[in-house]
């Protein structure tokens, strides 16, 4: 059997080829858009948090990986300056997931990642400031850089622990990654401690090579 095809219907098969690419192409844009849309995008969520489980006992925590979100536990949080706390901890969560790919259900890098959230939060109010010139390092009369060191390792320690429950284990994440995490200012460029800057120095912790992907997590503190 012999198929004949003239000039005209074949460049019509070349016209619909052409524009069924085209669909196909533009449908293919249309979701890397929405799936990077998706990866972008990142929700902070007001709601009661339970006794047990991740959020037992936590003030915030961060879930994920798609979408990320923050969850405020609003039976735990009492003040404007608590909101703005956990709401510091949690996005320097956010950013170590999403800018320097941590992966925080390791313990390491969990530890890094708390160790950061520590010293731009809670721990941040324990240098003296021209509007805080009473806090408790002051009043105790303790050295700033000791008293601030001593705050950033017992909370991220103790946040650490609640992934990490081995006895020790937490402890020992934290000793082996606080000095280039304490060096770690991103995204700010410098991090005060009292009369002294340490400058925002970039030392690299090693992270996964790939986007962080792996199922659902919570970190809480």
């Amino acid at each position: 059997t012999t198929t004949t095809i003239n000039a005209t219907s074949a460049t019509s098969i070349t016209s619909s080829s052409a524009s069924s690419l085209g669909a196909m192409q533009n449908n293919n844009n249309d979701t890397i858009l929405q799936q990077q849309q998706q990866h972008d995008s990142m929700k902070i969520e007001c709601r009661p948090c339970g006794e047990v489980g991740p959020e037992g006992g936590a003030r915030a925590f961060v879930t994920g990986p798609e979408p990320i979100s923050i969850v405020l536990c609003t039976n735990r949080l009492q003040s404007l300056e608590e909101i703005q706390q956990v709401l510091v901890h949690e996005l320097i969560h956010v950013y170590d997931v999403r800018q320097l790919k941590l992966d925080l259900t390791s313990c390491q890098e969990l530890a890094y990642s708390e160790i950061r959230a520590a010293k731009h939060a809670e721990c941040a109010s324990t240098a003296p400031t021209d509007n805080n010139p009473n806090n408790l390092s002051s009043l105790l009369k303790l050295p700033t850089t000791l008293f601030q060191t001593s705050c950033i390792k017992s909370k991220a320690t103790a946040a650490t622990s609640n992934l990490f429950t081995k006895p020790g284990q937490a402890k020992d994440c934290i000793n082996r990654v606080f000095t280039k995490a304490m060096n770690d200012t991103r995204p700010f460029s410098s991090f005060s401690s009292g009369t002294t800057t340490t400058q925002g120095r970039r030392n690299n912790y090693t992270t996964p090579k790939k986007p962080y992907d792996s199922g659902a997590w919570h970190s809480q503190r």
